[in-house]
């Protein structure tokens, strides 16, 4: 019983104590509302179209979604390698047949892991939100096995690649329209 009294002593101080720090009255500073951090003038200014503070710096909120930063990421990474190629294979509804248009895409992934030995590729198989979570598993490593398929034609050895199905998990792009179906329909070609 006396250990609680004493807890309950030291947590109402403590309580107290850290109330007393976080007040501040507004009035003290003569008046003015607006206060400045002194590492305000140490941070660059960026351009934006958000409405700029009295005293000269801007302010840029913008929400970071994390799954877009890691697409985009990766496909930053991807892309030193591949060029202009966009690193992604796409396909059309309930389908993982490879489309002509999308040879180019293969045939860098290819000739790359055929020229540079140390890279390995990460096949990553998407479909779009329409279906059951099984079967757009299912599908999504459909697709990445197709795409294994062609690359080991091509002369890239199966212990290469590594294949992984997101299934409808890791949408590019947000949204339940056509548009947005159609880029989830995809697989990714990453290289580690």
């Amino acid at each position: 019983m006396y250990r609680l009294l004493v807890f309950c002593s030291v947590a109402i101080g403590f309580l107290f104590i850290l109330s007393a720090c976080s007040s501040v009255n507004l009035e003290e500073s003569g008046g003015s509302t607006e206060y400045r951090a002194p590492i305000d003038e140490a941070v660059p200014q960026v351009k934006s179209d958000l409405p700029k503070r009295e005293s000269g710096s801007s302010i840029v909120q913008r929400q970071l979604d994390p799954l877009q930063y890691e697409i985009e990421r990766k496909a930053s990474l991807v892309r030193k390698e591949f060029g202009n190629i966009e690193p992604s294979v796409y396909f059309d509804y309930d389908d993982f047949e490879i489309k002509e248009e999308y040879e180019n895409v293969i045939n860098a992934a290819s000739n790359l892991m055929l020229s540079k030995e140390q890279y390995k590729i990460l096949i990553e198989g998407h479909s779009d939100e329409r279906g059951t979570t099984e079967y757009n598993l299912a599908l999504g490593q459909k697709r990445a096995e197709a795409v294994a398929k062609v690359l080991e034609i091509s002369g890239v050895p199966r212990g290469k690649m590594e294949l992984i199905s997101f299934g409808e998990e890791r949408p590019s792009q947000l949204g339940s329209d056509e548009e947005s179906w159609s880029k989830n329909r995809r697989v990714d070609l990453i290289l580690r």
